[in-house]
């Protein structure tokens, strides 16, 4: 009888579990469903979903038991701290099995491509290092507005890179910098895709203005390797267009070489200034083609 009493309460364990689902995330853009969708993928959770009333209700699952559940749940609440277990007869009424990796899913076609446009607030101290002598001169302006512009590509795998210029400017001095940037785009949470990247490419100065008045002569260009690293957040409008919010830093080295003489005197002074950082604050708007 025990054996019978056992063997039953076994057999119930094991197939009365009903199928439970994990809710992930509710969304109206396609692209945060195609996300998710690469994401898990990776780590080997599967994921489905339902449209109802211009939205994308995520799934994972199915769970045939407790306990695999509640580990489905774990990794996910890394991603999506939201996320909670529901039962399958919750779920069947949205839920239209349409598995993530089959041909229902909508798929990204050739818009992996993007153009961006970035304004923005710069900012940039220079460095004034005596070389011989004493020489005053003027510092620049340290704030900048800027501009720039990019071309990019994105993977699915949430890696993009973009070939990018851009141009700051005050009334003191030009800066064109012009970059390859290499960025990686971690998963959607609520629409906002937080992105890091690196950077790097040539940038090229030029003075408007001299720091001192009637200089002998004065270094009023330089070029200079640039590198640095950027760290943001985008939000899609639709399919096409985003927006994005960034700070970006960047470690350059222009010198820029002064040296004055005074009149009846055969002592020459000599200076530079540097400006070896530059600090970016950029408002961005992005189409995809």
């Amino acid at each position: 009888m025990k054996i019978i009493i056992f063997i039953f309460l076994l057999v119930s364990t094991v197939f009365g579990y009903e199928q439970s689902y994990i809710k992930i995330a509710k969304t109206s853009n396609k692209n945060t469903l195609l996300s998710v969708n690469s994401r898990f993928a990776e780590i080997g959770v599967p994921v489905k979903y339902s449209y109802t009333d211009a939205k994308y209700l995520i799934y994972a699952g199915p769970y045939n038991d407790e306990e695999s559940a509640k580990e489905g749940l774990e990794i996910i609440k890394t991603y999506f701290p939201g996320a909670f277990i529901v039962k399958s007869e919750d779920t069947q009424r949205v839920i239209k099995q349409k598995d993530s990796q089959s041909k229902n899913i909508p798929r990204k076609g050739d818009d992996n491509f993007f153009v961006g446009l970035d304004l923005g607030y710069s900012n940039s101290i220079s460095n004034h290092i005596g070389k011989e002598g004493s020489v005053v001169a003027k510092a620049p302006y340290e704030d900048f507005g800027n501009y720039g512009l990019d071309l990019g590509y994105e993977f699915k795998n949430g890696i993009f890179c973009t070939l990018g210029y851009s141009q700051i400017i005050n009334g003191d001095i030009i800066m064109d910098n012009i970059y390859l940037s290499l960025n990686y785009k971690f998963l959607t949470y609520y629409n906002f895709s937080p992105y890091f990247g690196l950077f790097v490419g040539n940038s090229y100065l030029k003075w408007n203005m001299y720091p001192i008045e009637n200089p002998t002569s004065f270094n009023d260009q330089s070029t200079s390797v640039l590198t640095g690293a950027q760290f943001g957040v985008s939000y899609p409008i639709n399919n096409e267009i985003s927006l994005s919010l960034a700070y970006r830093v960047a470690a350059m080295d222009h010198v820029s070489t002064l040296k004055t003489q005074i009149q009846g005197n055969s002592v020459i002074n000599s200076s530079e200034l540097h400006h070896k950082r530059l600090d970016n604050i950029l408002f961005g708007i992005q189409y995809k083609f």
